[in-house]
């Protein structure tokens, strides 16, 4: 369970950057990971760390595998946040206007039922910070409502909750493509969902994304997490039908999810 990052070449990271031996005294000891093998494929890479300074200590425990950070861009003009929800404006301090991405990278952990008060509550402290997109690895059952009957019961629902906040796009993979792991993403601004693949090919597997307004594209992915050989291979894959495409013309692509590895910086 290593979540992370990876940054497009080019791009720049203004959040606050940390070793690994600054985190284990860190009241969150948010981790913050990457691949080793997509470090290899023409990316620049930072680490960054995010705080959510408004929770409780006691819910450090929730937030282990997070990973939240700010990528200034170069697109040419600014991100325009708009909303679905005519009171988001009155919940949130989000700037509608930005000259960043801000993005999380969040293994919720099997669903995360017992936490979903705390999960939300940490959404909504990043939201007021300007959080423009979340990719969530182990959404397990958020593909399905809990009653299918009665929608009073459906309120809690994670995506919900989101779209309330202001991420009031979504999009979680089917459950049992991903073997009862999906990956899923919520958004403040549309994007267009160009490919899902799961098993047999993946262990879990991927969902690959277009942001046609910022023309950046989105893997979120959740890579093997038993065996290095069959996780490279899914890498490859990846690597073949996603990335070397679109770096090869020249798109910034942002990877995102739980890589399961340890990446350059665990041996500093």
């Amino acid at each position: 369970m290593r979540t992370g990052i990876v940054i497009p070449k080019g791009w720049t990271s203004n959040s606050p950057s940390y070793k690994l031996s600054h985190l284990n005294p860190h009241p969150y000891n948010i981790n913050y990971q990457q691949d080793d093998l997509f470090y290899a494929n023409n990316f620049s890479t930072r680490y960054s760390l995010y705080p959510p300074q408004s929770l409780p200590l006691n819910l450090a425990s929730d937030f282990n595998n997070a990973t939240y950070s700010t990528l200034d861009y170069t697109f040419g003009h600014p991100i325009y946040i708009t909303s679905q929800c005519s009171n988001i404006l009155q919940r949130t301090n989000r700037p509608l206007v930005s000259s960043s991405v801000k993005v999380l990278s969040y293994n919720i952990y099997n669903g995360n039922a017992a936490s979903l008060n705390a999960l939300t509550e940490y959404l909504h402290d990043l939201v007021n910070d300007g959080l423009l997109m979340a990719t969530l690895v182990e959404a397990n059952q958020w593909d399905t409502l809990t009653s299918a009957v009665d929608m009073v019961k459906n309120v809690h629902s994670i995506i919900e909750k989101a779209s309330r906040m202001g991420l009031a796009y979504s999009y979680v993979a089917h459950s049992r493509v991903f073997n009862n792991y999906p990956v899923g993403i919520v958004s403040a601004i549309p994007f267009h969902v160009l490919d899902v693949q799961g098993s047999p090919a993946f262990e879990r597997g991927y969902v690959y994304v277009h942001y046609s307004s910022l023309d950046l594209y989105v893997v979120a992915l959740h890579l093997h997490a038993h065996n290095a050989t069959v996780r490279s291979g899914e890498v490859r894959q990846i690597v073949r039908r996603v990335l070397k495409p679109l770096l090869d013309e020249g798109r910034k692509v942002l990877v995102m999810g739980d890589f399961n590895t340890l990446s350059p910086v665990d041996r500093m």
